[in-house]
C-alpha cells in the first residue's frame, strides 16, 4: 500500500473571527412559557439554547473544543451572532434584499450552498477509515515530522544599561553588572533568589525570572550561541543586548526526540480523512466532467469583460 505523505505545516485552529451565520433564525413567539433555557434577549427577540446550537454543529472538532475551553470565546461566538441578527432585522425592514444586485449575490451564495452540500453529500467516506494499517503506514512514512525538537529550559537576568550620553547613568549600570557578577560566583547563589532580591533593591533596574522551555532554534542567536556552551545548572557571562546586558542560566537540556504514535494518531486521523474527503470530491468532479464535457467559445469569451453593449 502506498504510503501517504502529509502536508509538512501542522494542524492549526484558525483562530475565532466571528462565525457569522449566513441565514436568519425564524423569530421566537412570545407566547408565555419557561424561560430556563432562554440563551439571550436581543432587540425584539428572545434566543432559546435550540435557536443557536445548529450553528454551533456548524463548527469543526477543533473550534467546539476551544470554545468549551475558553468561556470567554464563547461569548463572543452568542454576542457576534445576535449582533448580525439585530443587523439581518435592519436589513429586512429596509428590503434590502429585494435590492436587485443583493437579489444576484443571494442567488450565488444559494447555489454555491447546494452545490458545495450536495458534493460533500457524495464524497462521505467510510466511518472506520483510516484503520490502522493506513495509520501505522502514514505515521512511518511521515517520521520526520514527528519530532520535538531540541529544548532548552532557562532562566534569565536583565540589567539595564545607561543612558546613551549620561555617563553617570552607564558607570552606575557598570556598578551594578559588577554586583550581580560577583554575587553569581558564590557557588551557592540562587539565581532567581538574587534576581528578585536584586530587583527590589535596585528599582527593576535588575529582573529576571525563570524562562521556561523554550525550542532551541526560537531562542535569539547571541543568547543562543551563549546557552550552547554552558552545562546544565551553568550560568553564563553577560551578554550585551540593546539598553543593558543579560545573564543566562541554563537549568536543564531536552534532546530532540521522536513522538509516540499513540500522541499523533488522532492528528494522522483527521489529516488521512481530510485527504480522502478530498480524493473522493476530485474523483466525483472528473466523473462528473466525464459525463458532461465542458466546451467554451474563446472568440466570445474575449469578449466577457468588455462593457455590454446597449
Amino acid at each position: 500500500m502506498a504510503a501517504v505523505v502529509l502536508a509538512t505545516a501542522a494542524p492549526t485552529f484558525a483562530q475565532f473571527n466571528g462565525f457569522a451565520s449566513p441565514t436568519p433564525l425564524p423569530v421566537p413567539t412570545t407566547a408565555m412559557r419557561d424561560v430556563s433555557d432562554v440563551l439571550a434577549y436581543a432587540g425584539k427577540h428572545e434566543f432559546k439554547l435550540e435557536d443557536i446550537r445548529p450553528y454551533l454543529a456548524k463548527l469543526d472538532d477543533q473550534q467546539k473544543a476551544a470554545l468549551v475551553k475558553e468561556p470567554e470565546t464563547l461569548t463572543k461566538f452568542v454576542r457576534t451572532f445576535l449582533t448580525q441578527r439585530l443587523l439581518l432585522d435592519e436589513a429586512l425592514a429596509a428590503k434590502w434584499d429585494q435590492k436587485p444586485d443583493v437579489a444576484v449575490q443571494l442567488n450565488r451564495v444559494r447555489e454555491n450552498a447546494i452545490a458545495d452540500s450536495y458534493l460533500e453529500s457524495v464524497s462521505v467516506i467510510p466511518s472506520d477509515f483510516p484503520g490502522e494499517e493506513e495509520l501505522r503506514a502514514a505515521y512511518d512514512a511521515n517520521k520526520a515530522q514527528f519530532v520535538s525538537p531540541r529544548q532548552l529550559h532557562l532562566a534569565q537576568m536583565m540589567i539595564e544599561g545607561g543612558a546613551d550620553g549620561d555617563q553617570r547613568a552607564k558607570d552606575m549600570a557598570q556598578a551594578r553588572l559588577e554586583m550581580v557578577r560577583k554575587a553569581l560566583k558564590d557557588p551557592k547563589a540562587d539565581f532567581l533568589g538574587l534576581a528578585q532580591a536584586k530587583a527590589t533593591e535596585t528599582g527593576n533596574a535588575v529582573r529576571g525570572g525563570d524562562v521556561g522551555w523554550v525550542p532551541e532554534a526560537k531562542v535569539p542567536a547571541p543568547l543562543r550561541d551563549a546557552a550552547l556552551k554552558l552545562t546544565p545548572g551553568a550560568v553564563s557571562e553577560a551578554i550585551p543586548i540593546s539598553g543593558g546586558w543579560v545573564i543566562l542560566k541554563l537549568v536543564e537540556v531536552r534532546e530532540a526526540a521522536q513522538i509516540p504514535f499513540e500522541q499523533v494518531r488522532p492528528f494522522l486521523v483527521q489529516r488521512l480523512r481530510a485527504a480522502r474527503t478530498r480524493q473522493a470530491s476530485e474523483t466525483y468532479v472528473h466523473n462528473l466532467l466525464e459525463k458532461n464535457s465542458i466546451t467554451i467559445n474563446d472568440a466570445a469569451l474575449s469578449q466577457l469583460l468588455a462593457p455590454a453593449s446597449k
